[in-house]
């Protein structure tokens, strides 16, 4: 079940109902995922965490709940600028 988030400049928005699509869940891993406790980061991933963006600051070697000192808050915009 996915649901369609538009980005407003500080955080993503809910525009639409929950929806059995792929194709919204898919756009959104372009992006990033949805953090997951279970699983490893390292120093630049990027992720989704309670609607907001961040950039992984210090590897986390082992699975663990969210971490903020780990974390960097970011933007789509300012991940973009950074590739060119």
């Amino acid at each position: 079940m996915s649901v369609l988030k538009r980005w407003n400049g500080s955080n993503w928005e809910k525009i639409g109902p929950a929806v059995e699509d792929t194709r919204y869940s898919n756009i959104n891993n372009m992006i990033a995922a949805e953090y997951d406790s279970t699983i490893t980061y390292s120093i630049g991933d990027l992720v989704v965490y309670n609607d907001k963006l961040y950039r992984c600051v210090s590897d986390i070697v082992n699975a663990e709940v969210w971490t903020p000192a780990h974390w960097s808050e970011t933007s789509v915009k300012v991940e973009f600028e950074a590739l060119s």
